[in-house]
């Protein structure tokens, strides 16, 4: 198992990527060139959905092993499980994407003493949003109405 990549809008088709690049985004739902992109978006929405479902405990606990091994004051065994186990109600709905290199990297120069659930969540809260705005999005684009009443 590794961690999760999130894919970039690189990979997805041109004009679904532009639509959701675009400043206005909010302002083209429902105009012929977002209704043509439907299916792209409900097919890209499937394939996002191991990365927006909620984070694992095996993903959680690859991200969080080397941070573990790196701070000053390690947990016991004993007093690592029920961290562990608050960590993963305090982490339940954020997205496995967000548990990436980078975020990991960032956690690994950011905790040099063992790291509350908090702090754990403050770290992720970028890549959470990123990954959230990106699903609502997508279900915006496909679930759009012609605008002005025309039917597609």
């Amino acid at each position: 198992m590794a961690l999760p990549i999130m894919p970039d809008l690189a990979q997805i088709p041109a004009p679904l990527a532009q639509l959701l690049a675009s400043p206005d985004f909010s302002n083209r739902l429902g105009t012929p060139a977002a209704l043509a992109v439907q299916d792209s978006a409900k097919a890209e929405l499937d394939r996002l959905a191991p990365f927006s479902a909620p984070v694992s405990a095996g993903v959680l606990t690859l991200w969080i092993a080397p941070i573990m091994a790196s701070v000053a004051n390690p947990r016991s065994p004993e007093a690592f499980q029920p961290w562990f186990a608050a960590l993963q109600m305090a982490v339940a709905y954020i997205p496995a994407a967000a548990f990436n290199e980078s975020t990991q990297r960032i956690a690994l120069q950011t905790f040099k003493m063992f790291p509350t659930a908090a702090d754990v969540c403050e770290v992720v809260a970028d890549a959470s949003r990123s990954i959230v705005d990106r699903v609502e999005a997508l279900k915006a684009i496909i679930n759009a109405k012609p605008r002005g009443g025309a039917h597609a």
